[in-house]
């Protein structure tokens, strides 16, 4: 029964329901969600949302988009903590063995995608923010290259306590935004800016940011003791937190002109600390996909 159970646990319980000792609180979903919202992504499409349609549009935007997020996250991660199913089983309970196997292919090739994305984004802005702190080009595919595996082998070694890296990057990106304020850079000219994004594709892209994200939220809530709390952490998430990051990422870089947020901090001397928060941000988003985990189905 011991090997059992210790089986259970290394595998993720992937084809279990959780049982009551793994269960706890509520917390670790909003750390979990809120660490893999602090990542390039975010960076740029707050940048392309703000030059796109305005700042005061923009934060608009953000809010509508976070507010949609956050009840479709809410439910997402209830269902997973009122099942304790992750979203494999339930694709299996919902559309039977057959088609749970066509929804499961589905989300996979969706994450992907979304991990080669992620991948390949990190290593254009890490070539070119190394170029511009040392003046050294690398080739950006090599870099996405070595992050990719990386990641894969620490996710192999285990991502236990993985919540814990949304409690560092939080604050560090709390911490590197201020400095930045505080800093400054040479404003450019602000000039009345065209809407060439609309508000509705504007709020689209703000949930797609995530979308995938949401759809996963099973494989996290499932381990919260209280449905209630789960929902609502995943809820805070996404509908307070993802705005606010994405708002304190436009600020500066609409001020600055910037491509991104890690730009601006590279241009206020911040480099280092700026690329620390970039390979720490990717790092953490691929890893909670199941793509990178032994939870997934």
């Amino acid at each position: 029964m011991i090997e059992s159970t210790k089986g259970f646990i290394a595998e993720g319980y992937a084809r279990r329901l959780v049982p009551d000792v793994q269960l706890g609180g509520a917390h670790r979903v909003f750390f979990i969600v809120a660490g893999a919202l602090c990542g390039l992504p975010a960076y740029i499409l707050a940048a392309q949302v703000v030059n796109g349609m305005g700042l005061r549009r923009g934060v608009y935007a953000f809010i509508a988009g976070g507010l949609l997020s956050g009840f479709l996250g809410a439910l997402s991660a209830y269902c997973g903590a009122r099942t304790r199913m992750n979203l494999a089983m339930l694709a299996d309970e919902a559309f039977g063995f057959v088609g749970g196997r066509i929804v499961k292919m589905v989300i996979a090739l969706s994450l992907v995608g979304w991990v080669g994305v992620i991948l390949s984004v990190l290593g254009a802005t890490a070539g070119a923010a190394i170029h511009s702190i040392y003046g050294v080009t690398f080739d950006t595919a090599w870099i996405a290259i070595a992050a990719a595996v990386v990641v894969t082998v620490i996710a192999l070694r285990g991502v236990k306590g993985l919540e814990r890296v949304g409690m560092v990057i939080a604050p560090l990106l709390l911490a590197l935004i201020a400095w930045t304020f505080y800093k400054g850079c040479p404003p450019v000219a602000q000039t009345s800016i065209p809407a060439t994004l609309g508000f509705g594709a504007a709020v689209s892209a703000v949930v797609g940011e995530y979308v995938v994200g949401i759809v996963i939220q099973p494989d996290y809530g499932r381990f919260v003791r209280r449905p209630v709390g789960a929902g609502v952490a995943a809820g805070l998430a996404l509908g307070v937190a993802f705005p606010c990051i994405l708002t304190l990422a436009a600020i500066p870089t609409f001020r600055c002109g910037a491509a991104d947020l890690i730009g601006v901090m590279v241009m206020v001397g911040i480099g280092l600390p700026a690329l620390a928060l970039l390979m720490l941000g990717a790092w953490n988003r691929c890893l909670r996909l199941p793509v990178f985990r032994k939870s997934s189905a």
